[in-house]
Protein backbone atom coordinates (compact mmCIF):
# COMPACT_ATOMS: atom_id res chain seq x y z
CA UNK A 1 0.00 0.00 0.00
CA UNK A 2 2.99 2.15 0.75
CA UNK A 3 4.63 1.69 -2.32
CA UNK A 4 1.44 1.88 -4.31
CA UNK A 5 0.94 5.53 -2.77
CA UNK A 6 3.98 6.44 -3.57
CA UNK A 7 3.58 5.89 -7.51
CA UNK A 8 0.25 7.37 -7.49
CA UNK A 9 1.90 10.32 -5.70
CA UNK A 10 4.73 10.46 -8.14
CA UNK A 11 1.69 10.28 -11.28
CA UNK A 12 -0.29 13.16 -10.05
CA UNK A 13 2.73 15.36 -9.82
CA UNK A 14 2.92 15.06 -13.42
CA UNK A 15 -0.54 16.63 -14.21
CA UNK A 16 -0.63 20.06 -15.28
CA UNK A 17 -0.40 22.97 -12.90
CA UNK A 18 1.21 20.85 -10.59
CA UNK A 19 4.79 20.05 -11.06
CA UNK A 20 7.10 23.04 -10.50
CA UNK A 21 10.49 23.74 -12.22
CA UNK A 22 12.35 26.82 -10.13
CA UNK A 23 14.55 29.03 -11.40
CA UNK A 24 16.16 29.48 -8.11
CA UNK A 25 18.95 27.11 -7.41
CA UNK A 26 17.65 24.42 -5.21
CA UNK A 27 19.52 21.54 -3.26
CA UNK A 28 17.29 18.97 -1.75
CA UNK A 29 18.66 16.84 1.38
CA UNK A 30 17.39 13.61 2.10
CA UNK A 31 17.98 9.93 2.65
CA UNK A 32 16.63 6.26 2.11
CA UNK A 33 14.67 5.52 5.00
CA UNK A 34 12.26 6.63 8.02
CA UNK A 35 14.25 8.22 10.67
CA UNK A 36 17.05 9.84 11.59
CA UNK A 37 20.04 9.51 9.74
CA UNK A 38 22.20 12.76 10.10
CA UNK A 39 20.40 15.27 8.16
CA UNK A 40 19.75 18.16 10.02
CA UNK A 41 23.77 18.14 11.21
CA UNK A 42 24.15 17.94 7.31
CA UNK A 43 22.18 21.09 6.70
CA UNK A 44 23.29 23.04 9.53
CA UNK A 45 27.32 22.40 8.43
CA UNK A 46 25.74 23.29 4.54
CA UNK A 47 24.70 26.22 5.98
CA UNK A 48 27.97 27.37 8.01
CA UNK A 49 29.87 26.70 5.02
CA UNK A 50 28.20 28.36 2.75
CA UNK A 51 27.16 31.56 4.40
CA UNK A 52 30.62 31.65 5.40
CA UNK A 53 31.41 31.83 1.25
CA UNK A 54 29.11 35.04 1.33
CA UNK A 55 26.36 32.86 -0.41
CA UNK A 56 22.64 33.75 0.45
CA UNK A 57 20.92 30.73 2.29
CA UNK A 58 17.27 30.35 2.85
CA UNK A 59 15.79 26.63 4.70
CA UNK A 60 12.54 25.35 3.00
CA UNK A 61 11.28 22.90 5.54
CA UNK A 62 8.10 20.53 6.07
CA UNK A 63 8.13 21.35 9.87
CA UNK A 64 7.37 17.78 10.99
CA UNK A 65 5.46 18.87 14.49
CA UNK A 66 4.74 22.42 13.49
CA UNK A 67 1.51 24.14 14.94
CA UNK A 68 1.06 27.64 13.73
CA UNK A 69 -1.95 29.63 11.86
CA UNK A 70 -2.43 29.20 7.98
CA UNK A 71 -0.72 26.88 5.57
CA UNK A 72 2.77 28.41 5.31
CA UNK A 73 5.23 30.49 7.81
CA UNK A 74 8.12 32.71 6.79
CA UNK A 75 10.82 33.65 8.88
CA UNK A 76 12.52 37.57 7.79
CA UNK A 77 14.52 39.54 9.45
CA UNK A 78 14.41 37.26 12.30
CA UNK A 79 11.07 37.30 12.61
CA UNK A 80 7.89 34.82 11.93
CA UNK A 81 4.83 36.46 9.85
CA UNK A 82 2.94 34.17 11.85
CA UNK A 83 2.63 33.03 15.43
CA UNK A 84 3.03 29.42 16.42
CA UNK A 85 5.42 26.48 17.16
CA UNK A 86 7.35 25.77 13.65
CA UNK A 87 9.02 22.02 14.73
CA UNK A 88 11.64 20.83 16.68
CA UNK A 89 14.21 20.77 14.10
CA UNK A 90 13.08 24.56 12.72
CA UNK A 91 13.20 25.78 16.03
CA UNK A 92 16.63 24.00 16.67
CA UNK A 93 18.11 26.06 13.70
CA UNK A 94 16.96 29.27 14.35
CA UNK A 95 18.86 28.87 17.89
CA UNK A 96 22.11 28.42 15.85
CA UNK A 97 21.27 30.80 13.20
CA UNK A 98 18.88 33.18 14.35
CA UNK A 99 19.29 35.56 11.05
CA UNK A 100 18.43 32.75 8.71
CA UNK A 101 15.75 32.89 6.64
CA UNK A 102 13.51 30.07 6.74
CA UNK A 103 10.40 28.92 5.59
CA UNK A 104 7.81 26.22 6.81
CA UNK A 105 4.73 24.30 5.27
CA UNK A 106 3.67 21.26 3.51
CA UNK A 107 3.52 22.61 0.01
CA UNK A 108 7.20 22.93 0.04
CA UNK A 109 6.77 24.06 -3.45
CA UNK A 110 5.57 26.65 -3.54
CA UNK A 111 8.32 28.44 -1.71
CA UNK A 112 10.57 27.67 -4.59
CA UNK A 113 8.03 29.85 -7.29
CA UNK A 114 7.93 32.86 -4.18
CA UNK A 115 11.57 32.99 -4.96
CA UNK A 116 11.35 32.93 -8.36
CA UNK A 117 9.31 35.78 -8.38
CA UNK A 118 11.18 37.97 -5.54
CA UNK A 119 14.22 36.71 -7.52
CA UNK A 120 15.93 35.65 -4.71
CA UNK A 121 19.98 35.16 -5.31
CA UNK A 122 20.77 32.58 -2.84
CA UNK A 123 20.54 28.68 -2.57
CA UNK A 124 17.44 27.00 -1.37
CA UNK A 125 18.06 24.47 0.72
CA UNK A 126 15.02 22.27 0.65
CA UNK A 127 15.34 19.43 4.36
CA UNK A 128 14.05 15.89 4.05
CA UNK A 129 12.84 16.43 0.27
CA UNK A 130 14.55 13.60 -2.05
CA UNK A 131 10.80 12.01 -2.03
CA UNK A 132 8.99 15.42 -2.79
CA UNK A 133 8.22 14.50 -6.50
CA UNK A 134 6.53 18.19 -7.25
CA UNK A 135 9.53 20.60 -7.75
CA UNK A 136 12.73 20.09 -9.92
CA UNK A 137 16.16 20.77 -8.42
CA UNK A 138 19.02 21.28 -8.86
CA UNK A 139 21.28 18.68 -6.70
CA UNK A 140 20.24 16.31 -4.34
CA UNK A 141 22.56 15.21 -1.35
CA UNK A 142 21.85 11.69 0.05
CA UNK A 143 22.16 11.02 3.71
CA UNK A 144 22.79 7.67 4.66
CA UNK A 145 23.28 6.20 8.19
CA UNK A 146 26.04 3.31 7.92
CA UNK A 147 25.38 1.92 11.26
CA UNK A 148 22.06 1.06 10.27
CA UNK A 149 22.31 0.28 6.71
CA UNK A 150 19.03 -0.54 4.77
CA UNK A 151 17.67 -2.42 7.96
CA UNK A 152 15.87 -5.42 6.68
CA UNK A 153 15.75 -3.77 2.92
CA UNK A 154 12.18 -3.92 3.18
CA UNK A 155 9.89 -0.55 2.17
CA UNK A 156 8.29 1.04 5.31
CA UNK A 157 6.02 -0.34 7.11
CA UNK A 158 7.63 -4.03 6.29
CA UNK A 159 10.48 -2.19 6.75
CA UNK A 160 12.55 1.21 7.14
CA UNK A 161 12.99 1.78 3.77
CA UNK A 162 10.80 4.99 2.09
CA UNK A 163 12.79 4.11 -1.25
CA UNK A 164 15.04 0.71 -2.17
CA UNK A 165 19.02 1.40 -2.92
CA UNK A 166 17.66 2.36 -6.87
CA UNK A 167 16.53 5.91 -5.43
CA UNK A 168 20.58 6.71 -5.37
CA UNK A 169 20.74 7.09 -8.61
CA UNK A 170 18.98 10.37 -8.42
CA UNK A 171 22.31 11.91 -5.56
CA UNK A 172 24.60 13.99 -7.07
CA UNK A 173 26.17 13.08 -3.80
CA UNK A 174 25.79 10.28 -0.72
CA UNK A 175 27.24 11.36 2.99
CA UNK A 176 27.69 8.59 5.19
CA UNK A 177 27.19 9.35 9.00
CA UNK A 178 28.36 6.94 11.91
CA UNK A 179 30.63 5.43 9.68
CA UNK A 180 34.25 3.87 11.16
CA UNK A 181 37.50 5.41 10.35
CA UNK A 182 38.60 2.71 7.89
CA UNK A 183 35.80 3.18 5.87
CA UNK A 184 36.61 4.13 2.57
CA UNK A 185 34.37 5.73 -0.62
CA UNK A 186 35.66 2.64 -2.62
CA UNK A 187 33.86 0.35 -0.52
CA UNK A 188 30.69 2.61 -0.55
CA UNK A 189 30.30 2.38 -3.80
CA UNK A 190 30.66 -1.15 -4.02
CA UNK A 191 28.35 -2.03 -1.00
CA UNK A 192 25.74 0.33 -2.40
CA UNK A 193 26.25 0.10 -6.33
CA UNK A 194 26.63 3.65 -6.28
CA UNK A 195 29.01 5.11 -8.51
CA UNK A 196 29.11 9.21 -7.57
CA UNK A 197 30.97 11.46 -4.99
CA UNK A 198 31.01 10.00 -1.29
CA UNK A 199 31.76 12.02 1.71
CA UNK A 200 31.44 11.37 5.29
CA UNK A 201 30.11 13.40 7.86
CA UNK A 202 31.78 12.99 11.35
CA UNK A 203 29.75 14.53 14.67
CA UNK A 204 30.26 15.22 18.08
CA UNK A 205 29.28 16.76 21.42
CA UNK A 206 31.25 20.11 21.75
CA UNK A 207 29.57 21.42 24.79
CA UNK A 208 26.93 21.94 26.75
CA UNK A 209 24.47 24.84 27.58
CA UNK A 210 21.39 25.14 30.03
CA UNK A 211 18.12 26.49 28.74
CA UNK A 212 19.34 30.24 28.34
CA UNK A 213 22.23 29.22 25.72
CA UNK A 214 25.04 30.06 28.41
CA UNK A 215 27.94 27.93 28.40
CA UNK A 216 28.24 25.03 31.26
CA UNK A 217 30.90 23.13 32.22
CA UNK A 218 30.47 19.58 32.87
CA UNK A 219 33.41 17.22 33.67
CA UNK A 220 33.71 13.65 33.11
CA UNK A 221 32.68 11.36 35.86
CA UNK A 222 29.15 13.71 36.49
CA UNK A 223 26.17 11.60 37.35
CA UNK A 224 23.74 12.34 34.92
CA UNK A 225 20.13 11.37 33.43
CA UNK A 226 19.83 11.58 29.65
CA UNK A 227 17.36 11.78 27.56
CA UNK A 228 16.47 11.93 23.54
CA UNK A 229 13.30 12.10 21.72
CA UNK A 230 14.98 11.26 18.06
CA UNK A 231 14.80 8.38 15.86
CA UNK A 232 18.20 6.75 17.61
CA UNK A 233 18.36 7.53 21.07
CA UNK A 234 21.69 5.33 21.61
CA UNK A 235 23.89 7.26 19.46
CA UNK A 236 23.38 10.06 21.98
CA UNK A 237 23.57 8.23 24.78
CA UNK A 238 26.60 6.57 23.23
CA UNK A 239 27.98 10.00 22.90
CA UNK A 240 27.35 11.32 26.35
CA UNK A 241 29.64 7.73 27.64
CA UNK A 242 32.38 8.92 25.20
CA UNK A 243 33.41 11.90 26.86
CA UNK A 244 33.40 10.03 30.11
CA UNK A 245 29.46 11.13 31.75
CA UNK A 246 28.08 8.47 34.12
CA UNK A 247 24.54 8.05 32.71
CA UNK A 248 22.65 6.90 35.89
CA UNK A 249 19.16 6.90 33.78
CA UNK A 250 17.69 7.01 29.91
CA UNK A 251 15.10 8.28 28.99
CA UNK A 252 14.42 7.21 24.73
CA UNK A 253 11.50 8.52 23.34
CA UNK A 254 9.76 8.14 20.14
CA UNK A 255 10.86 10.47 17.70
CA UNK A 256 9.55 13.99 18.05
CA UNK A 257 7.55 13.18 21.35
CA UNK A 258 6.38 15.48 22.98
CA UNK A 259 5.51 15.33 26.85
CA UNK A 260 3.44 17.25 29.24
CA UNK A 261 4.56 19.55 31.99
CA UNK A 262 3.58 16.82 34.68
CA UNK A 263 5.68 14.04 32.69
CA UNK A 264 8.50 16.46 32.69
CA UNK A 265 8.19 17.13 36.13
CA UNK A 266 8.49 13.55 37.25
CA UNK A 267 11.89 13.17 35.27
CA UNK A 268 13.04 16.03 37.22
CA UNK A 269 11.57 14.39 40.42
CA UNK A 270 14.20 11.50 40.10
CA UNK A 271 17.56 13.94 39.40
CA UNK A 272 19.75 13.29 42.15
CA UNK A 273 20.88 16.34 44.06
CA UNK A 274 23.59 17.36 42.01
CA UNK A 275 22.75 15.70 38.75
CA UNK A 276 22.31 17.09 35.48
CA UNK A 277 19.67 16.25 33.22
CA UNK A 278 21.12 16.20 29.24
CA UNK A 279 18.81 16.26 26.44
CA UNK A 280 19.65 16.62 22.94
CA UNK A 281 19.34 19.94 21.08
CA UNK A 282 16.26 18.86 19.22
CA UNK A 283 14.94 18.14 22.84
CA UNK A 284 14.92 21.88 23.82
CA UNK A 285 12.30 23.42 22.10
CA UNK A 286 10.12 20.65 23.63
CA UNK A 287 10.95 21.03 27.41
CA UNK A 288 8.73 23.31 29.61
CA UNK A 289 10.27 23.39 32.46
CA UNK A 290 13.08 26.02 33.82
CA UNK A 291 15.39 24.63 35.83
CA UNK A 292 19.01 24.62 36.01
CA UNK A 293 19.71 21.17 36.22
CA UNK A 294 18.53 21.11 32.73
CA UNK A 295 21.76 20.68 30.25
CA UNK A 296 21.53 21.27 26.32
CA UNK A 297 24.54 18.59 24.71
CA UNK A 298 25.41 20.69 21.64
CA UNK A 299 26.38 18.91 18.53
CA UNK A 300 29.09 19.75 16.05
CA UNK A 301 29.64 18.01 12.53
CA UNK A 302 32.68 18.46 9.97
CA UNK A 303 33.06 16.50 6.81
CA UNK A 304 36.17 14.26 7.19
CA UNK A 305 38.00 15.12 3.70
CA UNK A 306 36.83 16.81 0.85
CA UNK A 307 35.01 19.44 2.25
CA UNK A 308 35.87 21.67 -1.07
CA UNK A 309 34.92 19.12 -2.99
CA UNK A 310 31.12 18.50 -1.61
CA UNK A 311 31.17 22.58 -1.22
CA UNK A 312 31.70 23.25 -4.68
CA UNK A 313 29.74 20.61 -6.29
CA UNK A 314 26.48 22.19 -4.23
CA UNK A 315 27.65 25.99 -5.46
CA UNK A 316 27.99 24.89 -9.08
CA UNK A 317 24.72 23.21 -9.46
CA UNK A 318 23.05 26.66 -9.19
CA UNK A 319 24.11 26.75 -12.94
CA UNK A 320 23.46 23.77 -14.78
CA UNK A 321 19.96 22.65 -15.96
CA UNK A 322 17.52 21.13 -13.97
CA UNK A 323 15.97 18.00 -14.48
CA UNK A 324 12.48 16.86 -12.50
CA UNK A 325 14.06 13.91 -10.22
CA UNK A 326 10.94 11.81 -10.58
CA UNK A 327 12.02 11.78 -14.40
CA UNK A 328 15.26 10.91 -13.81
Amino acid sequence: MYRSGTAIKKLCTRLPGIGIDPVTPVVCIGNLSVGGSGKTPLCHYLIAELRQRNLSVRLVSRGYGARFEGALARRRNQSWDTEGFFGDEVEMTVRRFPDLEISVGRQRALFAREADQEKYTGILLYDDALQYWRMGRNFNLVVFHWGLQLGNGRIFPAGPLREGPGALKRAGGLVITHAPPELRPEEVRRKLAYEGPVFFLDTSLSHFEDLHAGRVSVNAGTAIHALAAIANPQDFFADLQNLGLRILKRYALSDHEDQSRVEQQRILDTLPGDGFLVMTEKDRPRWKIEDPRVLCAIQKADVREGAQDLLHLIISSGGEIKSRSRES
